[in-house]
C-alpha cells in the first residue's frame, strides 16, 4: 500500500518547483527596480544641476557681452541695441562637467513702448522718434546630457 501511494504522487515536485522558480523571479525582479531607482535619481538629478548651471554661465556670459565688451567697452545705446540683436554664445561649452551641455541664446530688445528694437534706424537714438530707453531680455536655455538630457531655462 505505501508503494501504491508513492505511485499517485508522481509528477507533483514539478509543479511545485516551477511555482518557486516564478515567485522566486517576480521578487528578484522587484528587488532590482528597488535597487536601479535610486541610481537613476542620482543620474538625472546630477544632469538637472548641470543645466540649471550651464543656463546660468549662458545667461551670465550673454549679459557680459552685451553690457561688457571686449571691443568697445564704452558704448552707446545704439550700439547696445546692434550687440543685443547679435549676440551670439554657445551653442557648447568646454568647460570641465558643462562639455555634454548645449546652449541656446537669444536676446530680445524693447523700447519703453514695447515696439521691437530696430538699431538700423537713427531716429531712434537722436531723440526724434521720442525712444529714450531701451530694455533687454536675455534667454539661455542649456540641455546637458546624451542618452537622459535634461533641460533649463533661465531669464533675465
Amino acid at each position: 500500500m505505501h508503494l501504491e501511494a508513492i505511485k499517485n504522487k508522481k509528477g507533483f515536485l514539478l509543479p511545485l518547483a516551477l511555482f518557486m522558480i516564478v515567485v522566486s523571479s517576480g521578487v528578484a525582479l522587484a528587488l532590482l527596480q528597488k535597487v536601479s531607482a535610486p541610481a537613476n535619481y542620482l543620474t538625472t538629478s546630477a544632469m538637472a544641476k548641470r543645466s540649471l548651471f550651464a543656463s546660468k554661465t549662458g545667461a551670465e556670459l550673454a549679459a557680459h557681452q552685451l553690457f561688457f565688451p571686449v571691443s568697445s567697452p564704452v558704448a552707446d545705446r545704439q550700439q547696445m541695441d546692434n550687440r543685443c540683436e547679435n549676440l551670439t554664445v554657445g551653442p557648447t561649452f568646454n568647460v570641465d562637467r558643462l562639455i555634454q551641455c548645449r546652449l541656446i541664446i537669444s536676446c530680445e530688445c524693447r523700447y519703453e513702448s514695447g515696439a521691437v528694437c530696430d538699431s538700423g534706424n537713427n531716429g531712434n537714438y537722436n531723440g526724434s522718434l521720442g525712444v529714450e530707453n531701451s530694455f533687454y531680455r536675455i534667454e539661455s536655455e542649456a540641455s546637458c546630457g546624451i542618452y537622459l538630457s535634461t533641460t533649463r531655462l533661465q531669464k533675465i
